[in-house]
């Protein structure tokens, strides 16, 4: 990612910081982790599908990653994180991937979480112990992860 590219991503994350929190929002009005992701993805090049969004976020997030996410993806470890990456957090009891944030370099990540959309650092509480995997997102890759849900899933139930 070029410096160019990079102010590009900072500069439209700022934009967002304290939009309100909306379950399946994609705007001003309200926004969720998806909306986030999704839109810094765009001003990276990269359309990513949206969500058929229900009351079960994890199962319709699982589905959306496996099935159109991971066509613009590669996974890559925590060390090579760089501006842009994607973040997958597990959250609740049962450990699935419910959470997305984007790096920002520096241990920086921004989420729409309840609280609205923030800036938190990646090895504070509880975001290191949550992270399940990263993604480096790349217009035009090939499937090279989950072929459908339940291997996404599984993914995300990893301890590493």
């Amino acid at each position: 990612m070029t410096i160019e590219e990079r102010d590009a991503l900072d500069e439209e994350a700022l934009k967002m910081l304290g939009w309100p929190f909306a379950d399946g929002g994609r705007g001003p009005e309200g926004i969720d982790c998806f909306g986030v992701a999704q839109r810094l993805a765009r001003a990276q090049g990269v359309e990513l599908p949206d969500l058929e969004y229900d009351d079960a976020f994890g199962q319709a997030a699982g589905a959306a990653l496996a099935e159109n996410w991971w066509r613009h993806a590669i996974e890559i470890a925590r060390e090579d994180l760089d501006h842009g990456d994607i973040l997958f957090f597990k959250m609740g009891a049962a450990g699935a991937v419910g959470h997305l944030g984007v790096y920002l370099g520096r241990g920086r990540f921004v989420h729409g979480s309840r609280a609205g959309v923030r800036i938190e650092r990646l090895d504070g509480q509880p975001w290191r112990r949550r992270l399940a995997f990263c993604a480096r997102l790349r217009p035009g890759t090939e499937p090279r992860m989950a072929a459908n849900a339940y291997e996404c899933g599984a993914r995300a139930g990893r301890d590493d």
